[in-house]
């Protein structure tokens, strides 16, 4: 006869899982036991590039612009949805401003649907990753201006 771990030491096992899968949310149930586990993460600071380019001003003289292109990252590995449903209309679009806290996509990692979303005010220069596609931990979604 196999001896039974202790609950605790069940969930612990649970946890170390979330941890390695990069997991937001975890639940798991059988006859007996349910278990709900919600971790909080530190907000990653987004990755900074700085893009430099030349446009002409009256008169043919070159100005520079320089604009902070940021990135919105998956925090897991999973399958990236652009809208909540098939046939429902994306969460944002191209040249969108996106508020903080705003939905931007879903990754659905282990049955479980994961709201990504804006941690400040960004305009959507570019949606990087096609619908349905499997995205990795850290993969550039979204290319962003902060607002």
């Amino acid at each position: 006869m196999q001896k039974q771990d202790h609950p605790l030491s069940q969930i612990k096992k649970v946890y170390e899982l979330m941890l390695r899968e990069n997991l937001s949310e975890l639940q798991w149930e059988n006859k007996r036991t349910r278990i709900f586990l919600r971790r909080f993460q530190k907000k990653r600071e987004p990755e900074e590039n700085k893009i430099e380019s030349q446009s002409l001003l009256p008169g043919g003289k070159a100005a520079r612009v320089e604009e902070n292109i940021q990135s919105i990252t998956s925090p897991i590995a999973g399958i990236f949805y652009v809208a909540p449903s098939p046939g429902a209309p994306p969460f944002v679009n191209t040249g969108e401003v996106i508020r903080p806290g705003q939905t931007v996509c879903i990754v659905e990692a282990m049955k479980m649907m994961n709201e990504i979303q804006a941690d400040r005010q960004y305009r959507v220069l570019e949606v990087l990753v096609r619908d349905r596609e499997h995205v990795q931990i850290g993969q550039k979604l979204f290319s962003v201006v902060p607002v």
